[in-house]
């Protein structure tokens, strides 16, 4: 209000100035900045307050602050709309567990019914299944244990990513071991899937975990960074998996996995008589 009654009298204060061109520049530079800032601040149906908090935008310090904020002010101003970086992290923060475990099962029942018709079996999607989200509940274990707050952002991404080339890996390795199991021992057979697919998981896995370390080492922007770190750890850990974890389950679980395959109808050849034609031979003619 003050700074409201000064530039209501703009042309006093101008006049008082008069003869002092650096004083007037200062003026004019002040009053520029400070309407500015109250166009910014002050709309027609709402006013704009900056807090500025001493912490990080993600730490526990912080949430329990805007928690506090929350608590008091919705209680006296029920309007009140809470917005900035610290604020987002807490709403995602909020919703997180309910929207992890949703995204989660609705991938498991996505993967499983795909497998399903890919194999036309109701026991091999099981194993594949544990591979591909064993390996991206892995992936991102890593964050609880080093106590490394990580963007939901990158969880989404990234686990899309990994469970594709996790499918990718496991189907590959599946298909070659359902093929030769009948030619040769379960164990022969899985040393043949094994090496059979290992040099395309590798190639394939390899370069795309090189990717992401380098995107995560270069780039500067921290959610792109952590986003390319997090994706390359989690290839490694897909190629571990579906190269060590799937084939011992694929061996193990190989008789119940035989018995819940679809059942193929056998169809019924019909044999049609052979007719002869013979003009010599023909009723009612000699």
């Amino acid at each position: 209000e003050l700074c409201d009654c000064a530039f209501d009298n703009d042309d006093f204060i101008s006049a008082y100035l008069s003869g002092n061109e650096d004083a007037i520049d200062s003026y004019n530079e002040i009053r520029d900045t400070i309407q500015d800032a109250e166009r910014q601040l002050i709309g027609k149906n709402y006013c704009r307050l900056l807090f500025e908090i001493d912490g990080k935008e993600e730490s526990q310090e912080t949430f329990n602050l805007i928690k506090t904020l929350l608590n008091d002010i919705k209680t006296k101003y029920p309007e009140t709309i809470f917005a900035g970086s610290a604020m987002s992290a807490y709403d995602l923060g909020q919703s997180f567990s309910t929207d992890n475990t949703k995204v989660s099962l609705f991938s498991i029942i996505a993967v499983f019914i795909i497998l399903v018709f890919t194999f036309k079996s109701f026991g091999l999607p099981i194993p594949l299944v544990f591979a591909i989200q064993g390996s991206v509940f892995i992936n991102f274990s890593y964050y609880v244990f080093a106590h490394v707050n990580v963007y939901f952002f990158v969880y989404l991404i990234v686990s899309a990513i990994q469970m594709g080339a996790t499918i990718d890996y496991a189907i590959v390795i599946s298909n070659r071991f359902e093929e030769v199991k009948h030619t040769m021992d379960k164990k022969s057979a899985i040393i043949d899937a094994v090496n059979g697919a290992f040099p395309t998981i590798l190639t394939s896995g390899l370069i795309m975990a090189l990717s992401g370390f380098l995107i995560g080492a270069l780039v500067s922007d921290p959610l792109i960074s952590t986003l390319g770190t997090c994706l390359g750890r989690g290839v490694i850990v897909s190629i571990l998996s579906v190269m060590i974890a799937l084939p011992a389950m694929l061996y193990i679980w190989d008789v119940p996995i035989s018995k819940t395959k679809f059942k193929e109808r056998k169809r019924k050849k019909i044999e049609l008589p052979l007719i002869k034609k013979n003009k010599q031979i023909i009723k009612g003619e000699k």
